[in-house]
């Protein structure tokens, strides 16, 4: 079941801000590509799920720290 806080575009536009404003200025803060997978989070147009799998289907070439750490998801969250 999907926290309630993800449930209205109001509240996945709470829980994107926190993680941009946690991530500002390190090597986490996502680039272009990532926040627009973002907005259509925000905007319902992808779930939590098919986000994180979007994320995880990086290429190996990709530098992004995701790339590198263990799949991370939903159930996580």
């Amino acid at each position: 079941m999907e926290p309630s806080l993800l449930r209205t575009e109001a509240g996945r536009q709470r829980a994107v801000a926190f993680a941009l404003a946690l991530t500002a200025g390190t090597p986490l803060s996502p680039g272009p590509a990532e926040r627009a997978l973002l907005d259509q989070f925000v905007r319902g147009d992808v779930d939590l799920d098919a986000m994180l799998a979007r994320l995880n289907a990086v290429d190996e070439g990709d530098a992004r720290p995701w790339n590198h750490a263990p799949e991370v998801s939903a159930a996580c969250l």
